[in-house]
């Protein structure tokens, strides 16, 4: 769209409607109409303009989304650079970004940590905002804490028929948590698989695990309060504990 001829046009027309005016009105009156002749244009030029600038926020975004998924390490870093209102609208192009594996992306912890207090700082009723950090924990943790067994079928089930778990270290495992209770427990270089079913913690420490998020687009409270843990917790060592 050619907005300089659009708004050439848009200054030729009120020209056009101005000499008119002037010629058929003339003193006190003329100058009245003058004044609501140029308030009633300005308004229909700041509409247009607003109009325009929606139009572009919305045609950059996509670009932006469409990067991601050839770029993704260079998106990374423009999402970082942000300013966080404009983060809170580029979440869609952070979901593409963390689409993608760690090695595509390598992002230095101090990136991670900053695009995590981002998240932390954003609305959690934006458009796109919990699938987002569901998927961004997942990515995060696994970018630091590479040395847990590959994704697979669990090795450890903890959940809601076996009964508390008290005290010791779970090392090198895959771990379903499907409910139940937890107190005292130690993960060490473990893959955690959550599921929607709450697990109640009590003093529960996982160091360079990597969390399993489920793909839901509303969490639960119990999935809300974790994801926030771990956001603030910069992932290579969370405690956790009354969620």
């Amino acid at each position: 769209m050619d907005t300089t001829r659009n708004s050439g046009g848009l200054q030729e027309g009120w020209l056009g409607k101005l000499t008119g005016f002037v010629k058929d009105w003339s003193g006190f009156g003329g100058a009245v109409a003058i004044i609501i002749f140029f308030f009633v244009q300005w308004n229909g030029l700041t509409e247009f303009r607003v109009h325009i600038n929606d139009r572009l926020d919305s045609i950059e975004k996509q670009l932006l989304v469409l990067r991601a998924s050839e770029s993704p390490d260079k998106v990374f870093r423009e999402l970082n650079s942000l300013s966080q209102n404009r983060f809170a609208q580029s979440l869609p192009a952070l979901q593409r970004v963390v689409e993608h594996p760690f090695t595509e992306v390598k992002p230095p912890p101090a990136a991670i940590n900053s695009m995590a207090k981002k998240l932390l700082q954003t609305d959690e009723n934006s458009p796109d905002y919990w699938p987002t950090v569901l998927q961004f924990i997942t990515f995060a943790s696994a970018g630091l804490s590479p040395d847990v067994p590959p994704s697979g079928p669990p090795t450890t089930i903890i959940g809601r028929n076996r009964g508390p778990i008290h005290f010791g270290t779970i090392s090198q495992q895959v771990v379903l948590l499907d409910g139940g209770e937890l107190f005292d427990v130690h993960f060490s270089h473990s893959r955690i698989i959550l599921t929607e079913n709450p697990v109640k913690f009590y003093n529960v420490r996982f160091d360079d695990c990597v969390f399993e998020m489920p793909a839901v687009y509303r969490p639960n409270e119990f999935l809300q309060n974790t994801s926030r843990t771990l956001l603030a917790s910069g992932f290579k060592s969370a405690i956790i504990s009354g969620v």
